[in-house]
């Protein structure tokens, strides 16, 4: 599940370049088009947006997979190790949860949406990213999930003298 995990970073990873890539590229291209050849390009800013979308989701997955979401730290580094590895668990828990029971009402909404104004692209292709994006952030909550327990599992045999309870 870790070799998976890592997979699916690096795949996430340069998707997410390749459309930061691609935004700057079809703005300079859109920027010279208008100021250079005074043609301006009226899909420039819709494909951008996409785009933006597409980073963007991407990029949660991504940073779920690094475990480096924001959290609130103050309260947790205060607590005892045992309670803050509990707290993680049932953290994970609930990303777990709530990630992939966003799937489906996201799949559901896709068909609903209409066909962009500019480009004229059928925009459930563009949001398709919204239910793939749960299921990565999902799979990585989850892969975060089982690495907290086995940790405290470890530690907690190592505070018992090796031994398991």
């Amino acid at each position: 599940m870790e070799k998976i995990g890592r997979f699916l970073q690096h795949a996430e990873m340069w998707l997410g370049s390749l459309c930061l890539c691609l935004m700057l590229s079809i703005m300079l291209f859109g920027a010279f088009c208008r100021y250079f050849l005074e043609r301006p390009i009226f899909w420039v800013e819709e494909a951008n947006n996409f785009l933006f979308v597409w980073m963007g989701y991407l990029g949660f997955a991504y940073v779920m997979g690094n475990d480096a979401h924001i959290k609130v730290t103050l309260v947790e580094s205060r607590l005892p190790s045992g309670i803050r590895r509990a707290a993680r668990i049932i953290g994970n828990a609930i990303v777990v949860t709530t990630c992939f029971w966003l799937v489906w009402p996201t799949i559901r909404v896709l068909p609903m949406l209409h066909i962009s104004a500019a480009m004229r692209v059928p925009e459930k292709y563009v949001y398709a990213i919204l239910p793939i994006s749960f299921l990565l952030m999902g799979f990585h909550a989850l892969n975060n999930f089982f690495r907290e327990i086995r940790a405290s599992s470890i530690s907690g045999k190592k505070e018992s003298g090796g031994k398991p309870e």
